[in-house]
């Protein structure tokens, strides 16, 4: 585990940074290592704050590898962190990320904010808050909106989905299909505000997904 001071969702502060991880490695490409892989069973990373220092605000941003990454191993935890400016936050579809857990998770993920494929058995994703934390400026507004995507669900089963909110993605979830396949699960209390396209379904299982207390706003 990587434990640090955060006891419940963070936002970000340069006066008091807390526990606070400078994230400077690959820019310029969305290739190469994540800034953190989660590699054996039952990692956990917990109360952390992850910063990009050289990113910078343009319409394109820097490109950066995922910043968070199952590495295989079961029962990964990303509890109470926040990715100020991640250009990709997290990567539970590269390698099997089973019994997942995410709670706590807030940030102003860019281009994508959590990939989920390779899941067989039940993944967890709870309080998810991504909004602009970091900056408000136009020109980051404006590449998130047109670009950027909160949510992408490939093959996992029966995930259980509750309690997330965004704000200023061009596509709020995505349900699509990799060459493992497609989801099938459950979500409640889903907010997703000022979206172009709130659920891009292009695929699910035939078991579904369903979906309660959803609210879409654009």
């Amino acid at each position: 585990s990587l434990v640090g001071l955060g006891r419940a969702p963070l936002t970000y502060k340069q006066a008091v940074p807390g526990s606070t991880l400078l994230a400077t490695e690959g820019g310029g490409s969305t290739e190469g290592p994540a800034f953190i892989t989660l590699q054996g069973p039952n990692s956990t990373i917990e109360g952390i704050t992850i910063f990009y220092p050289d990113q910078v605000i343009s319409d394109p941003p820097t490109p950066y590898p995922w910043t968070i990454r199952g590495g295989g191993g079961e029962n990964v935890s990303i509890i109470d962190v926040l990715l100020v400016n991640p250009y990709q936050g997290v990567d539970f579809g590269t390698n099997q990320a089973a019994r997942h857990y995410i709670r706590g998770l807030y940030g102003q993920p860019l281009s994508k904010g959590i990939w989920v494929d390779q899941c067989y058995d039940i993944g967890r994703i709870q309080d998810v808050h991504f909004w602009p934390c970091w900056t408000q400026d136009k020109r980051i507004i404006d590449f998130t909106t047109t670009k950027g995507t909160m949510m992408i669900f490939q093959r996992t089963d029966w995930e259980v989905v509750e309690d997330v909110f965004s704000w200023g993605y061009h596509v709020g979830i995505e349900f699509s299909a990799s060459k493992y396949g497609a989801m099938n699960g459950q979500m409640t209390d889903v907010n997703l505000d000022n979206v172009n396209i709130g659920l891009d379904v292009r695929a699910t299982q035939p078991y579904a997904v369903h979906i309660s207390n959803l609210n879409v706003a654009n």
